[in-house]
C-alpha cells in the first residue's frame, strides 16, 4: 500500500490532472500543444541531459537487465502482432501498430519517475540505457513490418481494380500488339490499352522469379537438404 501511495499514485495522478484538465476544458487546444511542444522540446532535453551527465559509469556494466527487458517487450509486440491478426482479423500494417503499441513502452514519461522513485540513483544508468537503445530495436522492426503490409495492400489493390478494369471493359479489353503497345480492337488504345497493360503486368508480378511452390521447393532441398519432390526425379 506505501508503494501504491508514494510512487505509483504520483505519477499517475499527473496524467489524471491533464486529462481532466482537457476534458473539463480548462485547457484548449492551443495551450495542450504549446504544453507538448515545452515537453519534448525543452522540459525532456534538458532533464536527459542533466541526468546523463551525472550518471558515473561503471567498470563493468551488466548487460543481461538490456536483454531480460527487449526480450520481453519483443514477445509483448509479437504477441500483440498474433492477437491483432487472429482476433481482430487486421491486415500486416495495423497487425505492427497494434503490436508496437503494446510493446513499445514509455520509458521516459513514465519508466524515468516510476524507475527513479522506486529505486533511487541506482537505476538511472539501466533505465537511459534502455532509452538509449529503445528506438534502435523495436521502431525498426515495427516500421519494415508496416511497410511491408502497406506495400503489400497496394499490389493487391492494383490488381484487384486492373481485373475489375478488365471485366468491365468485356470484349473490348481483348487486345492485339499494334505500332509497338497493346491497344484495344475498338480503337486506337488510349485508356483502354493501359488498364490491359495493368493487367498483364500485375500477373506477371504474381509469379516474378518464380511461384511459391518452386521457391519452397528450392529452400527445401539446398537450404534444409530434404530430398527433391517425386515429380522432378522422374523426369530424369
Amino acid at each position: 500500500m506505501n508503494l501504491l501511495v508514494t510512487i505509483i499514485a504520483p505519477v499517475f495522478g499527473v496524467v489524471v490532472v491533464g486529462f481532466l484538465a482537457v476534458r473539463l476544458r480548462f485547457l484548449g487546444p492551443v495551450g495542450t500543444r504549446r504544453i507538448v511542444l515545452f515537453v519534448f522540446n525543452a522540459a525532456i532535453p534538458i532533464m536527459l541531459f542533466q541526468r546523463l551527465a551525472a550518471i558515473t559509469f561503471p567498470d563493468r556494466i551488466e548487460w543481461g537487465f538490456l536483454f531480460a527487458f527487449y526480450g520481453g517487450a519483443l514477445m509483448v509486440l509479437a504477441l500483440g502482432i498474433v492477437v491483432a491478426r487472429f482476433g481482430f482479423r487486421r491486415p500486416l500494417d495495423e497487425q505492427a501498430i497494434f503490436g508496437m503499441g503494446a510493446g513499445f513502452s514509455n520509458t521516459v514519461l513514465l519508466g524515468i519517475p516510476l524507475l527513479l522513485t522506486a529505486f533511487g540513483p541506482e537505476a538511472e544508468l539501466p533505465v537511459f540505457m534502455i532509452i538509449a537503445f529503445h528506438s534502435a530495436t523495436l521502431l525498426p522492426i515495427s516500421i519494415a513490418l508496416i511497410q511491408a503490409g502497406q506495400q503489400a495492400r497496394e499490389e493487391a489493390v492494383t490488381v484487384r481494380v486492373a481485373k475489375l478494369a478488365m471485366e468491365i471493359l468485356g470484349d473490348d479489353g481483348l487486345a492485339a500488339p499494334r505500332g509497338g503497345g497493346i491497344v484495344g480492337l475498338s480503337g486506337d488504345g488510349g485508356d483502354v490499352g493501359i488498364w490491359i497493360s495493368q493487367y498483364m503486368s500485375s500477373l506477371g508480378v504474381a509469379i516474378a522469379g518464380g511461384t511459391a511452390n518452386v521457391q519452397r521447393n528450392v529452400i527445401a532441398e539446398r537450404g534444409f537438404g530434404l530430398p527433391r519432390d517425386a515429380a522432378a526425379n522422374k523426369t530424369k
